[in-house]
């Protein structure tokens, strides 16, 4: 069975648990955050990196633009890839322009 993983080369595990329920209880700021992350993060380590940034810095704007840096972090190792191991595009939104690939024009002469 084919899994939907992107072109990205980060390892994927088998999580155990009620991943929409830690979503759930997530302040509203850090469901506001992971809902435009770019990244699958989950919950609970968004609110793991929040909870030490936060600790250390005290500012809770600050600790979101740690979040935003890990963030980065973690992109910037995705992208840097070898070519070999990441997912060669296979069609749907997302691919090198960004926009879906163009629907094929319908025939418009009478199927007999």
């Amino acid at each position: 069975m084919t899994r939907n993983l992107g072109q990205t080369h980060l390892r994927c595990r088998r999580r155990r648990g009620d991943p929409m329920g830690d979503y759930d209880r997530l302040p509203a700021h850090l469901r506001a955050w992971l809902a435009g992350a770019a990244l699958p993060w989950r919950p609970r380590s968004v609110r793991r990196a929040y909870a030490k940034a936060l600790a250390r810095t005290g500012d809770p704007d600050t600790a979101l633009a740690e979040l935003d840096r890990l963030q980065a972090v973690r992109l910037a190792q995705a992208s840097t890839a070898p070519a070999s191991s990441v997912q060669k595009y296979s069609g749907g939104v997302g691919h090198a322009t960004g926009a879906a690939p163009p629907i094929p024009a319908r025939n418009s002469a009478p199927h007999h």
